[in-house]
């Protein structure tokens, strides 16, 4: 058995996975939130030893800091690797050579962003066009529906010694041939077939044998597109001997796929795997973009912020007794700069133009912001572009009012009386003490002084102890006991009548436009 266990990494509290031990295509799917694309990181470390690096982005110790272990384990043997800087060293060392047992020559991975949008920008010089394979021509022909690839060719643009001798992506441009002596280039290809053509490209590169995964196969792709690409990679693991595993929230894909594995995450982070599950379990609980149109999409950092935005929004909708509520779809991204990355890449193809897209951070976030404005000309690069992305989409960033648990957890402290009022309208006929379990998450905490970490960090451990004595108390999951608590905040909150004004402007410009800013 091959596996791969994740703890506390992220937003993941505990994922167990095991590795498919046959070919074929492995479509993998759930909810926002529930683990696909830091899976996938840790599957693409088998293979290569800048995975965690490349993809799991750190800063200081009060940002983006990653405490728990990734483990592999083939059968007996296991080894673990856990954040220390900038590396990732193993646990023991000695067995830092187990990957090798997993029996992948490599392990290939197509994000939704980077290698998956590559196109040579750069003028082509059209000294030699060179010939592609008719299966290339072909395939692309077939998935696409078109016959336009017939006439396509390639120009080298990088040298051909050394590994791979010149058939690396970047080291080619591709044109089409539209009359004698005149062409045009992939520069002026659609986005879906630049995603399609990389994508095939890959395939062809890549070993028997290998492991190929493949990050939101859907994007940019017309549903009929989708399903043939599904067949092409179907057919492709069986001739290569491939695994791919490819993420989708594609309604499309999931009713096509013969193999779905479905990520949930039970609300705290733990991520069961269904290995066989059926596609109409699976699309009652996965959002789908192409079945259900919002008029708005509200992206946000995480679970909790989802609760509070979605709290907010009834909230607003109820003070401004407005009787067309608009459909509007909360999508919980990652960490600020995942959740600005996204907002940016996702802009032009993932979302219908008419849908208003709108970026919801955490209010810290806003603290960042500004340290990088007081920064200056100091910016070094990743902060230059970090300071670029929120300049591109200032227009559509607001803030939420909290950072979600620190902001609960400070009006629990500050407003005991009206905490217990509260809870005892919500659970009638069930008796606690509200100071009480909050002491005793302060105690539980506080005792042996090994309650570390800024006071975001602090508050999330907080409140999901103080959630769970509630949960305990009153027979509830953790997420029914979230949603109370943020329902009472936003109540409070909200009364005050500066507030209140805040809520309506944010809210009335937002509504009173539509598509995206």
């Amino acid at each position: 058995m091959k596996k791969v266990i994740i703890k506390k990494i992220k937003h993941i509290n505990n994922l167990e996975f095991e590795i498919p031990n046959r070919k074929g295509v492995f479509v993998l799917t759930g909810s926002n939130g529930s683990g696909k694309t830091t899976l996938m990181t840790c599957l693409l470390r088998i293979g290569w030893y800048r995975a965690f690096q490349d993809n799991f982005k750190t800063g200081t110790s009060r940002i983006d800091d990653y405490e728990g272990e990734v483990i592999y384990q083939v059968d007996s043997e296991s080894v673990a690797y856990h954040h220390a800087g900038t590396r990732w060293p193993p646990r023991p060392r000695s067995k830092s050579k187990l990957f090798a047992k997993f029996d992948f020559p490599q392990v290939r991975f197509l994000p939704a962003t980077g290698n998956r949008l590559f196109i040579h920008e750069q003028d082509i010089n059209p000294t030699s066009f060179r010939a592609v394979s008719q299966q290339l021509k072909n395939d692309l022909n077939h998935i696409l529906e078109t016959n336009k690839f017939d006439n396509l060719r390639f120009v080298q643009t990088g040298s051909t010694r050394g590994r791979g001798g010149g058939s690396q992506r970047w080291k080619r441009a591709y044109v089409i041939k539209i009359r004698h002596n005149k062409y045009y280039s992939e520069k002026n290809f659609s986005l879906g077939e630049i995603l399609v053509l990389n994508t095939l490209l890959l395939i062809e590169d890549v070993p028997n044998q290998s492991m190929l995964l493949i990050d939101e196969i859907e994007m940019a792709l017309h549903p009929r597109v989708q399903i043939r690409l599904l067949s092409y990679l179907e057919k492709k693991a069986e001739e290569k001997n491939l695994v791919v595993i490819l993420s989708t929230h594609s309604s499309s894909i999931i009713k096509c796929a013969k193999r779905i594995i479905y990520l949930e995450n039970d609300g705290s982070g733990n991520i069961s795997v269904d290995y066989n599950a059926y596609p109409a379990l699976v699309l009652k609980e996965v959002a789908i973009e192409e079945d259900i149109q919002p008029d708005y999409v509200f992206l946000v950092e995480d679970g909790m912020a989802e609760m509070l935005l979605k709290d907010t929004l009834n909230y607003y909708f109820q003070l401004n007794q407005t009787r067309k509520v608009p459909i509007c779809k909360i999508l919980p991204i990652g960490g600020y700069q995942q959740l600005l990355a996204f907002a940016e890449h996702s802009k032009d193809y993932l979302f219908n133009s008419r849908i208003g897209q709108y970026i919801f951070p955490d209010q810290d976030v806003e603290e960042s912001l500004n340290e990088l404005r007081q920064k200056g000309n100091n910016r070094d690069e990743p902060e230059q572009r970090l300071f670029e992305l929120f300049r591109n989409l200032e227009n559509r960033i607001n803030y939420l009012p909290i950072t979600p648990e620190l902001g609960l957890w400070r009006w629990v402290n500050n407003n005991p009386g009206l905490f217990q009022n509260s809870v005892d309208q919500h659970y009638s006929g069930i008796t606690f003490n509200t100071a009480d379990l909050v002491q005793q998450t302060d105690d539980h905490y506080n005792a042996g002084g090994n309650d570390t970490g800024v006071d975001r960090k602090k508050a999330k451990r907080r409140v999901k102890h103080l959630v769970k004595l509630i949960g305990d108390h009153v027979n509830e999951s953790p997420k029914r006991v979230n949603q109370f608590l943020f329902s009472i905040f936003v109540d409070s909150f909200y009364g005050d009548t500066t507030n209140q004004n805040e809520l309506r402007d944010t809210f009335g410009r937002i509504f009173s436009r539509r598509g995206n800013q």
